[in-house]
């Protein structure tokens, strides 16, 4: 005899199994399908989202290396013309909006934002960094280079006066101010007092705004700065602001020079710098002893998040290559790009010989694939869409021809003269040789 329970159950077992055929005669999933069909979505996303991944390790192809030679020439790019490289004219002064506004977004900075600039000169990137991170006011360009005063400005800024590397955000919502640590590390006596001045002026806070007199190189100790102008042609003039001095400026005549502490930059940061954290952005312009800085600073790179270095035919970079700097680099974690305006062309995995023959006025970004991949990512994408790109290839487009031709007949008898001289210093430039591509 049936019970009551046995009944209900029997029907319901009946009923399901109905709902399943149909299921099946009309293609419809039943649970079972539908959870699998769940689980290959997730697994369809997740293989998505990998593959969207930019690789910032990957070797440049044969096209995006021809395209980013139409961008960017090697006529004039080794020998007596690089003044009209089209590496100089793109890079020399660059803009990155795409930077200031990854900052300015940023919320997973828990402690203080962490800045360095090396080589801070007349302090004007420093400041740009300094709003940018924090949102403070105080932090203000104009206000500064008036704070400098025209003797440290005027006819001095190379980039002219109303350029901004970093350009602050113009949104009207207001956002909170942020804690900073900025450390301006500038050798040159003259500059590195106006500089202290300007501060005093604008009242700064310099428990987050540093600024250091000393140089920063490969090893720590004493170095000499003029205070007096050195050369032929402008003896005594007024050195505030001036960027033509070098560690090199008093090696052999050290009257007028004054000395300064020469740290490396780990035991520069060992020394000075409070937060224990990453170093988020760190600049170093130090007039053709970056790649000297660099090498002094193993664990300082270690920390950063983003570099910019300047690349120039001062200083040590004469007898340096660009190759070997970006080899260490990239040992290093880092992918580097030369950083144009809004512009990113990247170096690392995409080298072409001409890069190591050139070697004048230029600007370089590079970014640690590991500690700070989603920036890692924004300069991929800049890289990616600059060489979609369809702007003329940069030159330099004004100029007198026969003065240039005087220049360039002039120069090959004054090396003649003194060849003996400086034979060494000059020959890479007058009989420069291909570098061998390792990247």
């Amino acid at each position: 005899m049936t019970t009551h329970i046995e009944r209900n159950l029997r029907e319901t077992m009946t009923h399901q199994l109905r709902q399943m055929k149909q299921s099946h005669k009309y293609g419809e999933p039943s649970n079972s399908h539908r959870i699998l069909s769940s689980e290959k979505a997730k697994d369809k996303k997740k293989a998505s989202t990998k593959s969207s991944t930019l690789d910032l390790t990957r070797k440049c192809s044969a096209a995006e290396l021809k395209t980013i030679h139409t961008h960017l020439p090697s006529k004039y790019c080794y020998g007596v013309k690089t003044k009209k490289c089209s590496i100089r004219e793109a890079t020399k002064c660059p803009v990155e909006n795409w930077l200031t506004n990854y900052i300015q977004a940023r919320t997973d900075i828990k402690d203080s934002f962490l800045g360095m600039s090396i080589g801070c000169n007349k302090g004007d990137d420093a400041i740009d960094t300094a709003r940018m991170s924090s949102f403070n006011e105080t932090y203000d360009h104009e206000k500064w280079l008036k704070a400098l005063g025209p003797e440290l400005t005027e006819g001095k800024m190379a980039c002219g006066e109303n350029s901004n590397h970093f350009v602050a955000s113009s949104s009207s919502k207001p956002k909170a101010v942020k804690k900073i640590e900025m450390h301006c590390i500038e050798p040159m006596p003259d500059t590195a007092n106006a500089l202290k001045g300007a501060a005093a002026s604008l009242q700064l806070d310099t428990s987050e705004f540093v600024i250091t007199q000393a140089a920063v190189s490969l090893s720590t100790g004493t170095a000499f700065f003029p205070t007096q102008k050195r050369g032929w042609f402008a003896s005594g003039k007024n050195l505030v602001g001036a960027e033509d001095q070098t560690l090199a400026s008093c090696e052999k005549n050290k009257a007028g020079c004054t000395e300064v502490p020469l740290y490396s930059m780990d035991d520069y940061v060992d020394k000075f710098v409070k937060s224990d954290g990453p170093i988020h952005i760190l600049g170093i312009d130090a007039q053709g002893y970056d790649f000297d800085v660099m090498k002094g600073g193993s664990k300082t790179l270690d920390r950063t998040e983003f570099l910019e270095f300047e690349y120039d035919g001062y200083g040590n970079w004469i007898d340096q290559n660009l190759n070997d700097a970006i080899d260490m680099l990239d040992e290093k974690g880092f992918s580097c790009y030369w950083a144009g305006h809004n512009k990113l062309w990247r170096i690392t995995g995409c080298w072409q010989d001409y890069y190591g023959r050139y070697s004048d006025w230029s600007n370089i970004a590079c970014v640690h694939r590991e500690r700070n991949q989603e920036l890692g990512q924004i300069m991929e994408q800049t890289f990616e869409e600059t060489l979609k790109s369809t702007d003329p290839p940069y030159e330099v487009k004004s100029g007198s021809s026969l003065a240039f031709l005087s220049f360039a007949v002039l120069v090959p008898c004054v090396l003649f003269t003194v060849k003996k001289y400086c034979a060494s210093k000059v020959s890479r430039y007058v009989c420069p040789k291909p570098v061998e591509s390792t990247h």
